[in-house]
């Protein structure tokens, strides 16, 4: 019985040596935990991630209602289009602001020198007038003259002929005389 008792002895000194490495073997095993829930900021930084995550939810969708992650990534893929339709659209309204300013300069710089055109024109017929020279069809009009001899008017009623409503845009000048539209056929 001597082999009995020295297994025995064995065995219960390799259990007593065994137990703590079980014990804190049973205990990592239990202490292991999932990885935590990725947030929305988290999958924000990372878009391969988002992709990634996106593919997976797409392949099991009954998984993907009940998975934080699978929400959290279609949070941030949803913030980050809004963000990327917000900066294209910051661009474009530069780009139409640029554009309007650029026209409205053009515009400016059209009417400065029609303005200009006129005042030399005035400037000359009035030279001509003084010197007794005729004047040029549109030398006469800039001074408001007709061509043909009368006197110009804009017409207060917009160039709509009272008698029959015609008319249209008001900016023909009609001969004072007659209050009629003045169509130039030169």
């Amino acid at each position: 019985m001597s082999i009995r008792n020295e297994l025995s002895r064995k065995l219960q000194t390799m259990r007593r040596r065994c137990a703590p490495i079980a014990l804190a073997m049973g205990l990592l095993a239990c202490s292991q935990t999932e990885p935590p829930v990725r947030t929305v900021v988290d999958f924000m930084a990372d878009s391969d991630a988002i992709e990634m995550k996106l593919i997976s939810c797409r392949a099991d969708r009954r998984a993907a209602v009940k998975d934080a992650e699978c929400a959290n990534a279609k949070t941030a893929a949803n913030r980050l289009a809004l963000e990327d339709e917000r900066a294209a659209f910051e661009k474009l309204r530069e780009e139409a602001t640029s554009e309007l300013d650029a026209i409205r300069a053009e515009r400016s710089r059209l009417e400065r020198a029609l303005d200009e055109r006129e005042a030399v024109l005035r400037t000359r017929a009035e030279a001509k007038i003084a010197e007794g020279k005729t004047l040029t069809a549109e030398e006469a009009r800039a001074i408001g003259i007709d061509p043909n001899g009368s006197l110009l008017v804009k017409p207060e009623d917009g160039g709509r002929d009272k008698r029959t409503g015609d008319g249209d845009t008001g900016d023909e000048y009609t001969p004072a005389c007659e209050r009629t539209r003045y169509l130039t056929t030169r």
